[in-house]
């Protein structure tokens, strides 16, 4: 009723059929492209996905904090430059495993781990790069999982989790 209500009266309203933060950040993206953006707010898993489909050819795209006292801007291709393309591209692999919305968090794993674990180990980042690779078999990420969580916690390559 309220979308409706929004319409009527001229306001441009989406509603997610599924997961909002998707819907939120795709049309977040659509309208950077064209205009200077802003979202406001304190989600993490919107953030990962700014980051993670934010085009560099885009107008401004800001994300800032909706905590007054906290207000933080922060401009979208700031951040995505410093991590770089190869971090970014696999950022909703290790946000997910770390807990997001969706999933629970690893125990005694927190984001800043698995970033670091990201940024200073190649292999991991292959680990991480087949979850998002459309042509990966389940055999596949299942193996890739496992080792990564063998990495998480500190495991060496060819160990497994049994170990």
């Amino acid at each position: 009723m309220l979308s409706n209500k929004m319409d009527n009266e001229g306001f441009i309203t989406h509603q997610a059929v599924a997961d909002a933060d998707v819907l939120i950040a795709s049309t977040v993206v659509r309208y950077a492209s064209c205009f200077p953006t802003v979202v406001v707010g304190e989600d993490t898993d919107v953030l990962v996905l700014l980051l993670f489909h934010a085009e560099e050819n885009s107008k401004p795209l800001v994300f800032q904090s909706d905590k007054i006292r906290k207000s933080k801007v922060r401009d979208i291709k700031k951040p995505k430059a410093l991590l770089g393309n190869e971090i970014v591209h696999v950022l909703p692999f290790i946000h997910a495993i770390t807990g997001c919305d969706t999933t629970s968090r690893l125990y005694g794993i927190g984001k800043n781990a698995g970033l670091k674990r990201l940024r200073e180990n190649v292999i991991f980042r292959e680990l991480a790069s087949v979850f998002l690779n459309q042509d990966a078999t389940s055999d596949g990420i299942i193996e890739s999982g496992q080792a990564a969580l063998v990495m998480l916690y500190g495991g060496e390559t060819g160990e497994s989790l049994e170990q």
